[in-house]
């Protein structure tokens, strides 16, 4: 097998582009693929948050920002909050905490639910929104639901709010960083979208 490096300057396009299938699937209410999609576009973002030395220009430097990884580094998990705490530490007071709880909902289809795990006895439920899931569970406070959410408000605002926060913008990227042909699905009661 030939050697490979890791191109850590596409994995902010990569993730985008998985950002936009799973939105495209959430439209199609193909739920398993679109939690999918929408957590590994998370996964990769803050793993490459992780590797980048500081924001690209315009945005200045980060103050109090911890030594970036090397891709060799960079942790092997899928787990969204370990990934959180890690980018929390790397990028001290990054405004980004209102997000917490979206992060840790995301990881939920991954932890026991990558394959349809289901619970043994008790339902499944699929919220839209997080709202949606607190009542759920506050309807049946003895826990043997399973409630996953896949908040597509909350996605479009996470997603939006990491490119904002790495400098990526659609003028830095150019226009194949947005999406192409999908460009419609990206737009669709997106109210955070880059136009």
């Amino acid at each position: 097998m030939k050697d490979r490096r890791e191109l850590v300057s596409e994995w902010p396009e990569i993730a985008f582009q998985y950002y936009v299938l799973a939105r495209a699937a959430r439209h199609c209410d193909y739920w398993y693929p679109a939690a999918s999609c929408a957590h590994f576009a998370v996964e990769l973002m803050l793993k490459f948050l992780l590797v980048l030395e500081k924001p690209w220009p315009p945005v200045p430097p980060w103050p109090g920002r911890a030594r970036p990884l090397t891709p060799a580094e960079v942790p092997h998990t899928h787990d969204l909050m370990e990934l959180w705490s890690r980018f929390d530490a790397a990028w001290p007071g990054n405004h980004l905490a209102a997000h917490t709880n979206f992060v840790k909902e995301l990881n939920r289809w991954d932890v026991g639910m990558r394959y349809a795990e289901l619970f043994a006895s008790g339902p499944t439920v699929f919220c839209r929104t997080i709202e949606d899931a607190e009542v759920v569970r506050a309807a049946n406070p003895s826990g043997n639901q399973d409630v996953l959410v896949l908040d597509m408000e909350r996605l479009d605002a996470f997603s939006h709010a990491l490119l904002d926060f790495a400098g990526i913008s659609r003028t830095l990227r150019g226009s194949k960083f947005m999406v192409k042909d999908c460009r419609e699905f990206y737009e669709a009661a997106n109210q955070h979208a880059i136009r």
